[in-house]
């Protein structure tokens, strides 16, 4: 793994550089230590130190070639903060050996990275552990050729399909422990032009074509119901929806209630802001919520 993790005893606004990883054989990454919410096997990632903020994409200059994967917890390869990566003739297989609900299953990840190049790299396993090729967010400039997907021994092409983060901003949370609450959601449903469902998600049960990010916590139930609280320390919560469903979608409904009158919501999506489609979840009530997205 190259992290730049500034955020104890280092000076801030480190960042990784020029750095090669090629010829190694990682196996059972995550599995035999279970380092983080996810463990893949060659990762990149920059933690800035507390109270700071590094602008832009502070890794870069990263060749990662001819290296072997197997059985790893989470994804093979997953590039975060970075810029100038180059992907060259690596083997993945059998990835996703936790089977980690709510994320879409690959090989290869990409966030927040600009100037990507994938080739001659193949992934490859069972149904139950890969869904595609790979996955981006936030990230352009992606060039990919001669890679390969096989699911169950069949050929399954080399999509990097997209995600565009959902962001839903709170005036205020109360906090319950370590915990920043202000809305409790059931449902989520993404409904289009002709008032059609395109996505309807029990939240609270796996989803592979949503990811929850940062302000979403993990999913309660009762006997007959699910739910997972939005908030955050931030006060605000992120969720992922791949692209082919998000640009269809007009309206998303949020079924739930507030942790207290008075909490109001605005929605960011892929920066652009929705600020003049306020909503007010007032009383603590189940009720459905309307977000106007075009």
């Amino acid at each position: 793994m190259v992290r730049c993790d500034t955020r104890h005893v280092f000076a801030p606004k480190r960042w990784a550089e020029n750095i090669e990883i090629r010829d190694n054989h990682i196996e059972r990454a995550g599995l035999n230590y279970f380092a983080g919410e996810t463990p893949s096997a060659i990762g990149i990632f920059h933690a800035p130190a507390e109270n700071e903020v590094t602008e832009g994409r502070p890794n870069s200059d990263i060749r990662i070639i001819d290296n072997e994967i197997v059985d790893t917890a989470y994804t093979g390869i997953d590039i975060n903060a970075a810029e100038n990566v180059n992907v060259e003739s690596n083997n993945v297989e059998s990835p996703n050996q936790l089977n980690l609900s709510q994320r879409v299953r690959t090989g290869v990840n990409i966030t927040d990275a600009s100037t990507v190049s994938i080739t001659d790299t193949h992934v490859s396993g069972t149904g139950s552990e890969i869904d595609e090729f790979g996955l981006r967010r936030n990230s352009d400039n992606i060039d990919q050729s001669n890679n390969g997907l096989t699911i169950d021994g069949r050929d399954s092409g080399s999509e990097i399909v997209s995600m565009t983060a959902f962001k839903l901003q709170f005036n205020r949370t109360v906090t319950y422990g370590n915990r920043h609450l202000a809305f409790l959601c059931r449902e989520l449903v993404l409904i289009d032009a002709d008032g059609e469902n395109i996505l309807s998600v029990d939240i609270g049960n796996t989803e592979k074509r949503i990811e929850f990010g940062s302000g979403v916590y993990h999913p309660e139930s009762d006997e007959d119901r699910t739910w997972r609280w939005f908030g955050g320390e931030d006060d605000e919560s992120t969720v992922y929806f791949l692209d082919v469903d998000l640009e269809q979608a007009v309206k998303l409904q949020l079924r739930g209630e507030p942790v207290e009158e008075g909490i109001t919501g605005t929605v960011t999506i892929s920066e652009e802001s929705h600020n003049d489609d306020e909503i007010s979840f007032g009383a603590r009530e189940t009720q459905n919520y309307t977000f106007c997205l075009r």
